[in-house]
């Protein structure tokens, strides 16, 4: 999802439980909660702009144990 459009939220990608890699450079999250990323790991790969309104950046999401 590299430099799409905004999109309003990303909790579709909960249904998603066999997604290893994400990336979502240039692609902003209106709603900005990441939160879901924790339900789906480990992720292999893992990569997104860290804009200021969003809940967790890549790094918080990688290296934190849930």
């Amino acid at each position: 999802m590299d430099s799409c459009p905004d999109i309003a939220d990303i909790k579709f990608l909960a249904k998603l439980k066999n997604l290893k890699e994400l990336y979502m450079m240039k692609t902003k999250v209106l709603d900005g909660d990441m939160s879901i990323l924790f339900k789906l790991k480990p992720f292999e790969a893992l990569a997104y702009t860290n804009y200021k309104h969003y809940t967790h950046s890549n790094w918080d999401i990688m290296n934190t144990d849930l």
